[in-house]
């Protein structure tokens, strides 16, 4: 279980508009969320429900892994445990590849700022 910020359809198209060709041919789209924090619920956490707002700043890949967007939260009070909060975008599942291999991207490529919108979840 984790808590996460996840999209909405707008912003998803708008994510996959604006990436897409940084997208490598058989990787699948994930381009669902970003992740507040691993585990049960805390006594800080946003209500479930509450809008978020993000705007996205970077790209990163991991070559024939994961692609992803670097993220700034910008709704006070809303952060993320990750050292680099993100949104993957696709993943080489024929690889063995996993989303989660996002949090390993080292390198982001600076790009043209663009907002994104989401709701506070629970995911399993």
């Amino acid at each position: 279980m984790y808590l996460a910020a996840v999209l909405d359809e707008a912003s998803r198209q708008r994510l996959l508009d604006e990436v897409i060709g940084n997208v490598p041919t058989g990787h699948d789209i994930v381009c669902h969320h970003v992740t507040l924090h691993m585990g049960d619920r805390r006594s800080d956490d946003p209500n479930i429900g509450d809008s978020v707002l993000f705007s996205v700043d970077g790209v990163g890949i991991i070559t024939d892994r994961v692609v992803a967007v670097r993220v700034r939260i910008e709704t006070q009070g809303i952060k993320s445990d990750n050292l680099v909060p993100h949104v993957t975008v696709a993943v080489n599942r024929s690889v063995g590849a996993k989303p989660f291999e996002s949090n390993q991207i080292t390198v982001w490529n600076d790009i043209e700022s663009f907002p994104l919108t989401g709701v506070v979840r629970v995911c399993l």
